[in-house]
């Protein structure tokens, strides 16, 4: 007895073409958006971007690192910015160590005897600004933030330019909660999220405006955005700063 062949029929091809054609479609949809959310991002980061770049072009020249700064009592150094980048802070040109960090007031606490002057290298992450929301009319008085999650908020204004205190607003979840006396208001808010970072650093120039340990009135800012889960793309500008008074 032979036996049958077996064979695909049309129906059964036609079938395959289309579980195919899901999978693929599927798979190319997650592509796209992965594509689509890299794209905001980047356009978030460059918009930020040019805010850094005007606060560090303000601000004042020994407020920016590196800083020439005097240890106080018990060793510890006050610097002019805080949530620093992990492991940036470093002495330049001595050999001091650095026993301990504390982000929340912005300061370090060094091997040194108080007076003594040092010259502090270091990074700090800036908060995006002006982020804009109208919020709801109705409770909860929610809205969405763009960079999540959420490290800490720095400050809300009101369009008119009124601060929101602390006590009227708290962070849930990917959302800021604000009270019934800003609902229906447009809100600016400045704030810390852990998928585009702002980070800035610098280092003394001489007078060939190359980098070197020695303070002087010169320094090179260099501000980084780092945009897209896990840091996989990033914005590199560079500024030169002047003393305020040569």
């Amino acid at each position: 007895m032979s036996g049958r062949k077996s064979a695909f029929t049309l129906i059964e091809i036609m079938i395959s073409i289309a579980i195919f054609s899901i999978f693929l479609a599927i798979g190319l949809g997650g592509a796209s958006l992965h594509w689509l959310h890299r794209e905001s991002d980047y356009r978030f980061a460059l918009r930020n971007a040019r805010y850094q770049v005007a606060a560090v072009r303000t601000a004042r020249f020994d407020s920016l690192p590196p800083q020439t700064l005097t240890v106080g009592a018990g060793g510890w150094v006050q610097l002019a910015h805080k949530d620093l980048v992990p492991e940036s802070l470093q002495v330049l040109g001595a050999e001091i160590p650095v026993q301990q960090v504390d982000n929340a007031k912005g300061r370090a606490l060094l091997t040194a005897a108080a007076g003594t002057r040092v010259c502090l290298s270091y990074s700090y992450y800036l908060p995006d600004r002006g982020e804009a929301h109208t919020v709801p009319t109705s409770a909860p008085y929610q809205i969405v933030l763009r960079n999540t999650p959420v490290l800490y908020v720095d400050q809300v204004r009101v369009a008119d330019g009124k601060v929101v205190p602390a006590s009227g607003y708290q962070v849930v979840g990917e959302k800021l909660e604000l009270t019934a006396k800003v609902a229906g208001k447009v809100v600016e808010i400045d704030y810390a999220g852990a998928r585009i970072r702002n980070q800035v650093g610098g280092s003394y120039l001489d007078a060939g405006l190359n980098s070197t340990l020695q303070p002087g009135p010169c320094k090179l800012m260099r501000i980084q955005e780092s945009y897209g889960f896990q840091g996989m793309g990033r914005i590199d500008l560079n500024l030169v700063k002047v003393a305020d008074k040569l």
